[in-house]
């Protein structure tokens, strides 16, 4: 819903209602979120991946805003805690 949050993986399966049926390059790729009307809503580009290191807008939802990388992450919650 609006203002909430959604945690999604991208392990290659669809075992549960998280699960993305992909896998993200561990060396470097892009994700882009479009809208169910096929508006692109928001998008990162990343270099390689790190373990336990997360991508977060540091302003929710502000496209103007810049991505950092965050340890440990903030699933469910407002990056901005």
């Amino acid at each position: 819903p609006a203002n909430g949050f959604l945690l999604l993986q991208a392990d290659g399966t669809t075992d549960t209602a998280s699960s993305l049926p992909f896998h993200l390059d561990a060396n470097g790729d892009d994700v882009l979120l479009f809208s169910p009307e096929g508006r692109r809503v928001d998008w990162v580009v990343f270099g390689e991946l790190l373990e336990d290191v997360s991508a977060a807008r540091l302003i929710d939802g502000d496209e103007n805003s810049g991505w950092a990388y965050v340890v440990d992450g903030t699933p469910g919650h407002s990056n901005m805690q």
